[in-house]
Parts: structure tokens; C-alpha cells; sequence
């Protein structure tokens, strides 16, 4: 960093400086220790408390105090960084952009070897230099720290550093013009405040990204932006907040000549404002209020929007919004033909601007001063203004081309004095004078052509670049859509596949059942026959000869070695577990003291045979199949009110 040395002047007010630290030093009381570092780290930190309080008051003392804070930190890292950092904070005030950067950089170094990378002191300086770049205009350079700020943020967990720093990368990108990006970067900024549910922030995140639409002359989709935005202010009852939602509403419905809706929110806005006493936001909408009118063509009530509007920045000392007022006004009265006035608008505007240092608007004021003059035919101020313009532009963007302005404008005065010598000498030369002066005047209105050609040059690719980008939002709405029928459509065969599987198993289980059911009738119908069959056979034997005797026996022995009920239980098990798989397994896991005959009475209740078909599927008595029936109830621990079909089923 550059340094000079002393002059007389500075030599007074750095001893005068001098002498005030040295008071600020007395008024401390810093207890003496035995260690003496301990003492040197006692009074950094009274010195950097006292500097802390200076920001608000005097800067250069501020600066010197947290300098000697410094000097005295030297083992204390932690007071070293923070001296540094109000050291960048006094030059951050002071404007002095440059040197303020040095020292957030000098704090965050400390920060780094005391602390590490993804301390919270060493992200936050970084952040501070990116900001001091973005004062500086430099946003490519702002935008390195940033990014960097971000990345310790994230490392950390730092949801609040991660939104500061998308939202500083956003308006970076905003102030480059570069409106995808900034959009990109609020909206990141967006969903962590929508995480983190804080209307506050999620309402400044939806103003910053309708900001961006409204500049980049979308403002449909900045109004949608808005109106959330105003939605979540008034959520948390912030007035001042939705003042300044309903005014940027207002402005973009001015940019679409929506006057009336524009006129409506402008003085809602005016109503909280009024109400909240803001003085300086009352001169913002009358301002608003005055612009709108302009465009609609009621002068005269924009003059005293504007007038109003003027008297409050001046009272306030709010000297852009005076400098723009001055402005606006000059152009009202041009618009009345007033040419007086206007003149003097813009040139009190003109003052006020240099003075402080606003080229920007500088800029304005000599272009419509010139425009005034041409106005009123006086091309000699005409140029004269032109050439002011011209020259303030180049020093602005072009130091070479201002070098060769500033020597036509060399060239044109020397011509000029001698063109007027000539005058008083002879008459003659006046037609050559004004020769000369109306060729400066045609190259000066070619100057302006070219520069309009120019802007147009670059409209003509903003729309170009606009129209690709909508090409390419209908492009991959298309592809979207497209890949969304192929998965409706996958999805669709998949349901078919399933539903035929699910027919088939069904079917197949319905098969079974039908299979099941025949098996076990058949069994019932078998057992009934035969057991008849015995019956008579039996009520016979004890009316019968010898003879018939001996073949009725002989019958019952048949009737009975028909009647294999262990052979027609494992022909109805194979059927039964092919419809019920794992019915035994998990009754048994249950209720493991089942017995084999209990697991038959389970099966056939399962199927929800009566007990008489039970009997005869058990060739038992009915009264037994009960007298079973109870004491399996009892094994399986069932109450009196339980249903024992009913459980036997859930397995």
C-alpha cells in the first residue's frame, strides 16, 4: 500500500490526534499484574473497546487508538485480529475502500494462524473484503471472496453465513447485469430461509429476486415475486417493510402503464409511511407519485409531486435522491417547454453532483442541459455541454479515449480564442467561425448517432439472448413432458403386468381351494357311505345265521380297512398346505404342545367344516368332535367369548 510522508498541516493534526489517544489512554484504568504480558493484554483490550466506541464518533482517533491496541497485542492474537479489523472498519467509513481491504486482510491472516480456516473470524473477514471490492465496483474480484466466505460457511454449518454470502454473491451478479445468476444465487438464499421459516428474510429474498426481474424488464413474473414478498411482510407485522413492497409493486405496474393499479399501491405505500412518520420515504413516493404522473401527461400534478418530493431530500440531506429530483423536474419543465427552468434544474443538479462526486448523475445533468440548448437553438452551449459529457464519460470508462477529448477540447479552445481575435480585427472571419462551429456540431450529433446505434446494437442482442433462452425453456418443457409420458406409460405396464400376476394367482388359489374342497367332501362322502354301510352291516350281523354272520364280519373288516383315515389325512394334507403354506408351522411356533390329532381339528376348522362333517372327515361321534373342540379352546388359551373358527383362521 502506497504512503506519503508529513506536511505542516498533518504534522498539527497528528500531534493534536496524538494528544487525544494519549487522553483516551488515561481515562482506562488498566490494573498493573506481575506478568507483563498479561498487562500489554489487558490494556489491547481497554484500547479496542475504547476504539470500538470512536467508530461512531472520530475515525482517524478510532484508528490510531486500535493502532496502539495493536502494538500492545503482539502475544494476544485474538486483540490482534480485532484491532486490525477496526482498523479496515474506520477506513470502511471513511470510504477509504482500498486500505480497508489491507487491513480485513491483515485480521484474517491472524484469524487463519491463531484459529484456522473455518474459524467464524477468518469467514467473516473474508466476507468483508468481498464487500469492500463490491463498494468498489470490482465484482468479479467481490465474488471471489464471497465464494470463499461461502465454502468456510458451508464447512461449518453456518446457515446464517451461508445466506449472507449467497445473497451478497446475488448482488454482485445483479450489479453486473448478470440476471440469471443472481436469480440463482437469492433463490439459493431463498430456500435456506424458507428451511429455517423466517418471514423476515424469506420476504427480503423474494423483493431481491422481483428486483431482479423487474430489471431485466420481465415484470409479470416480478409482480408474482412481489406480492410473496409483501405476503410474508405482513406476516410479520413489519410496516416499513410493506411500504416498500407496495412501492416496488407500484413501479413495476408504472413500467407496464398499469397507472391505475401503479397509483394504488404508490399511495398505500404513502399512507405507511405518513402514518410511520417517515420523512425521507414520504419524498421516495411522492417522487413515485410524481414520475407517474408525468408519463400520464398531468404535469402539473406531477410538478407538485415532485416539488414536494425535493423538499424533503433537500431537508434531509439526501443528496442522490435530491441530484435525481432536480433531474426529474428539469425534465418536466422541458416537457412544458419551460426552458428556463429546466436549465435551472439541471444545473442545480449539475452542482450538487460534482460536489459530491456523483458522475452518474453528473452524466445526466450535461446531457439534458445540452438537450435544453439544442432545444432552444444554441448550439454553441450545445456542444459546449456535449464536449462536458463526452469527456466526464470517457474519464468514466475510457481514460485513453478521455486523453484525446481532452485534447479536441485543447485544440477546439485555442481555435476558439482565435477565432474570437480575429473577430475584433475583421468582420470576414465570422462566417469561418461559424463553419467551424457547425462542424463540431454535426460531428457531435454524429457522436450521438453512434452512441444510440450502439444501445440499440445492444438491445438487439438482449432480445436475441432473451429469445434463445425462451427457446431453450420450451426445448426442455418438451423433453420434460416427453419423459414424464414414458414414465406414465412404464408405469401403466408395470400395473397391467401386476394385475394379470395377481389374476393368475387367484385363479390358481381358487383352483386349490375348489381342488381342497372336492378332496375333502369326497373324504366326508366316502366316510358316510361306508360308515353306513358298517351300520347295517353291524344291525344285521345281530339277526343273522352263522353263515350270513360270518360274511357280514367279513364285510365290516372290508368296511374298516376302507376306511384308512391316516392315508386320507395325508392326501387331504398335501392339498391343504398347497392353499395354506405354513398354516402347522405357525400354529406350532404358537402353541407347540398341539397334538397331531388337535392340528387335523385345527385344518378342517380352518376350512370352516360343521361338526358333523368333522366327525365323519374324524369318524368320531359329533358329541366327541365337541368334547375336542373344548379342550383345544383350552390349549390355545381362548376366553368364553372368543371365536375359535375366527382364530384358527388368523393363522
Amino acid at each position: 500500500m502506497k504512503k506519503g510522508g508529513f506536511g505542516a498541516v498533518d504534522g498539527l493534526r497528528h500531534i493534536l490526534l496524538f494528544l487525544a489517544l494519549a487522553y483516551s489512554m488515561q481515562i482506562i484504568a488498566i490494573p498493573r499484574d506481575v506478568d507483563g504480558n498479561s498487562e500489554s493484554s489487558q490494556t489491547a483490550v481497554a484500547l479496542n473497546d475504547q476504539a470500538e466506541k470512536l467508530l461512531n464518533s472520530d475515525l482517524d482517533v478510532a484508528i490510531y487508538t486500535a493502532q496502539a491496541a495493536l502494538q500492545k497485542a503482539k502475544n494476544n492474537a485474538q486483540e490482534m485480529a480485532r484491532a486490525q479489523k477496526l482498523i479496515a472498519d474506520a477506513y470502511y467509513y471513511k470510504t477509504d475502500y482500498l486500505t480497508a481491504i489491507d487491513w480485513y486482510l491483515a485480521s484474517a491472516e491472524t484469524e487463519l494462524d491463531h484459529n484456522g480456516s473455518n474459524s467464524p473470524g477468518y469467514q467473516n473477514r473474508i466476507g468483508d473484503v468481498g464487500f469492500c471490492y463490491n463498494k468498489l465496483a470490482m465484482y468479479d474480484k467481490s465474488q471471489e471472496y464471497y465464494l470463499i466466505a461461502l465454502n468456510i460457511a458451508r464447512h461449518r454449518g453456518d446457515t446464517e453465513g451461508m445466506g449472507t454470502n449467497l445473497n451478497n454473491l446475488g448482488q454482485a451478479s445483479f450489479a453486473k447485469s448478470d440476471y440469471s445468476k443472481a436469480i440463482a444465487y437469492f433463490d439459493s438464499t431463498l430456500q435456506l430461509d424458507r428451511e429455517r421459516q423466517i418471514d423476515e428474510y424469506i420476504s427480503i429474498d423474494l423483493n431481491n429476486i422481483g428486483k431482479v426481474y423487474f430489471s431485466w424488464g420481465k415484470y409479470q413474473t416480478a409482480l408474482e415475486y412481489y406480492y410473496e414478498a409483501l405476503e410474508k411482510a405482513e406476516a410479520t407485522g413489519n410496516e416499513d417493510m410493506q411500504a416498500i413492497r407496495h412501492s416496488n409493486i407500484g413501479q413495476a405496474y408504472l413500467s407496464m402503464e398499469d397507472f391505475s393499479n401503479a397509483g394504488k399501491h404508490f399511495n398505500i405505500a404513502l399512507a405507511i409511511d405518513r402514518k410511520l412518520e417517515n420523512t425521507g420515504k414520504l419524498g421516495i413516493r411522492y417522487s413515485h407519485i410524481g414520475m407517474m404522473n408525468l408519463k400520464q401527461g398531468n404535469l402539473d400534478t406531477a410538478q407538485v409531486y415532485l416539488q414536494d418530493a425535493f423538499r424533503i431530500f433537500e431537508s434531509q440531506n439526501m443528496i442522490s435522491s435530491t441530484v435525481i429530483t432536480l433531474n426529474n423536474l428539469g425534465d418536466l419543465m422541458l416537457q412544458k417547454k419551460d426552458f428556463e427552468n429546466a436549465l435551472d434544474f439541471y444545473k442545480r443538479s449539475l452542482e450538487i453532483s460534482k460536489q459530491a462526486g456523483m458522475k452518474a448523475n453528473t452524466l445526466r445533468s450535461l446531457r439534458n442541459i445540452a438537450e435544453t440548448h439544442r432545444q432552444t437553438g444554441n448550439y454553441r452551449q450545445t456542444v459546449d455541454y456535449l464536449l462536458r459529457f463526452s469527456s466526464l464519460k470517457d474519464t468514466l470508462f475510457n481514460q485513453e479515449k478521455h486523453r484525446q477529448l481532452a485534447e479536441f477540447e485543447a485544440r477546439y479552445e485555442t481555435e476558439k480564442k482565435e477565432r474570437e481575435n480575429l473577430l475584433l480585427r475583421n468582420e470576414a472571419n465570422i462566417q469561418r467561425k461559424q463553419k467551424i462551429i457547425f462542424i463540431i456540431s454535426g460531428a457531435a450529433l454524429l457522436v450521438i448517432v453512434f452512441t444510440l446505434l450502439m444501445m440499440l446494437n445492444i438491445k438487439r442482442k438482449s432480445l436475441l439472448k432473451t429469445r434463445l433462452l425462451h427457446e431453450k425453456d420450451r426445448q426442455l418443457h418438451h423433453l420434460d413432458l416427453e419423459k414424464k409420458e414414458k414414465e406414465n406409460q412404464h408405469l401403466q405396464d408395470v400395473l397391467f403386468a401386476e394385475e394379470q400376476i395377481n389374476k393368475l394367482q387367484t385363479e390358481k388359489l381358487q383352483q386349490k381351494n375348489r381342488e381342497l374342497s372336492t378332496s375333502a367332501v369326497h373324504i366326508i362322502n366316502k366316510n358316510e357311505v361306508l360308515g353306513n354301510i358298517r351300520k347295517m352291516a353291524t344291525e344285521w350281523l345281530k339277526e343273522a345265521d352263522f353263515d350270513r354272520s360270518k360274511n357280514l364280519k367279513k364285510l365290516i373288516r372290508e368296511v374298516d380297512l376302507n376306511t384308512d383315515l391316516d392315508e386320507q389325512w395325508e392326501q387331504f394334507k398335501l392339498h391343504f398346505e398347497s392353499v395354506h403354506k405354513g398354516f402347522f408351522e405357525r400354529l406350532l411356533q404358537h402353541f407347540p404342545k398341539l397334538t397331531p390329532n388337535e392340528l387335523k381339528l385345527c385344518a378342517y376348522l380352518r376350512m370352516n367344516l360343521s361338526t358333523k362333517e368333522i366327525a365323519q372327515m374324524l369318524n368320531i361321534s359329533p358329541e366327541s368332535v365337541t368334547t375336542k373342540r373344548y379342550r383345544l379352546r383350552k390349549k390355545l388359551n381362548l376366553g368364553k367369548d372368543d371365536n375359535l373358527v375366527g382364530f384358527v383362521s388368523g393363522y
